[in-house]
């Protein structure tokens, strides 16, 4: 299953409940390019923080980056994102302190990434930007059956993280990418580690 949406006003939604496509939205209200700018006005909340915080609309092509981005976690196709990063860029994975530097180095890690998961799906609840920088709350739903390095092979796991994408932008391309994202959480799901309380 390949959700690629943005649930901007609902963040007690069930993971694998249905869920409007961000593209099925942005046909419904036919705005094109503006589609980002009109996805944040869907919820009255997030619309007023947006005004109070001076968020611009983020770049157009950011949109056309998540759904490649989406594609890509179902398919394990990192070919497909790798047009959206500069020839420099960066991708940091921050709570596993791990680096990319340029595109020879981002696209194995997102290789392995990808292939480490089956039926996976993300979910880009929110995003804002604000001139060359933008961020992004993401739900990452799927199974493990590759193996990360340092972990054991996975045996189809159901795992659910969120995460928070930090990026720095310039002109159509993103220069940085910092992940941050649940990692005890990850590891509990995997069953490498005891949950709470065990």
């Amino acid at each position: 299953m390949n959700t690629r949406s943005m649930v901007l006003d609902d963040p007690n939604a069930l993971p694998g409940a249905p869920r409007r496509s961000r593209r099925a939205i942005v046909r419904q209200i036919g705005l094109g390019g503006g589609a980002m700018a009109a996805l944040a006005a869907l919820g009255p909340a997030k619309h007023l923080a947006a005004q109070e915080t001076a968020a611009s609309d983020p770049p157009p092509f950011l949109g056309d980056f998540f759904d490649a981005w989406a594609t890509a976690a179902a398919t394990g196709d990192a070919s497909l994102v790798m047009p959206f990063y500069t020839g420099d860029a960066v991708l940091e994975d921050v709570p596993l302190v791990l680096t990319y530097q340029g595109t020879d180095e981002i696209e194995p890690f997102l290789t392995g990434f990808f292939g480490n998961y089956s039926e996976a799906s993300v979910t880009w609840r929110t995003v804002f930007s604000s001139g060359d920088r933008a961020a992004a709350e993401v739900l990452f739903e799927g199974k493990y059956t590759g193996q990360i390095p340092g972990l054991p092979a996975g045996q189809g796991q159901p795992l659910v993280t969120r995460s928070v994408h930090v990026y720095e932008l310039t002109g159509r391309a993103i220069a940085r990418q910092s992940l941050y994202f649940d990692a005890y959480g990850f590891l509990i799901q995997l069953g490498v580690l005891p949950a709470p309380g065990t």
